[in-house]
């Protein structure tokens, strides 16, 4: 059985036609924080959306291949996806 948890996205203003993809265990908005304070980013992220997963790591790995698939992601080794809206 795989991890519970959430598969959120934020947005960043200093990051302009982009969105984060990611997960975590913890509540969402707490992560959201926790990305906001690394002293690289210089506006705080928003978060957008989040869903709960009985198995967070498979929900987001379906994710980011679809976005992917969708040639939507802007680096390999990166969360980051161009936002269509």
């Amino acid at each position: 059985m795989g991890e519970p948890g959430f598969v959120y996205v934020l947005v960043n203003p200093s990051m302009e036609g982009l969105v984060k993809v990611g997960r975590t265990q913890s509540d969402p908005m707490d992560r959201a924080v926790e990305l906001s304070s690394v002293t690289g980013v210089p506006t705080p992220f928003i978060l957008v959306y989040y869903s709960f997963f009985l198995d967070c790591n498979k929900a987001e790995e379906y994710v980011h291949e679809l976005l992917e698939s969708k040639k939507y992601r802007v680096s390999e080794s990166r969360e980051f996806f161009l936002r269509t809206y």
